[in-house]
């Protein structure tokens, strides 16, 4: 599921990558001058996959529930401005 973002990044292009059960630190992360990454660092259990998955080991998938869209749009309006 990390493909499209590398493809943007090949392209150029702004983009906001979102980490919910995965981590960027596991090697997933954009690379590219305009990104960012949006997730929820402080969550104790992440990550609980290397590579996502349907099922969440706490039963609450709070690493996704709990991202509010407000923080995917700053991002995106700080990577547009620049």
């Amino acid at each position: 599921d990390s493909a499209p973002v590398h493809f943007g990044c090949a392209a150029g292009l702004p983009l906001v990558s979102i980490f919910g059960p995965t981590a960027p630190s596991l090697g997933y992360a954009p690379v590219a001058p305009r990104t960012a990454v949006a997730e929820l660092s402080d969550l104790h259990c992440r990550p609980c996959s290397t590579h996502g998955g349907r099922d969440c080991p706490q039963q609450h998938f709070r690493c996704m529930r709990d991202m509010e869209p407000e923080m995917i749009l700053r991002h995106l309006e700080r990577l547009v401005s620049t």
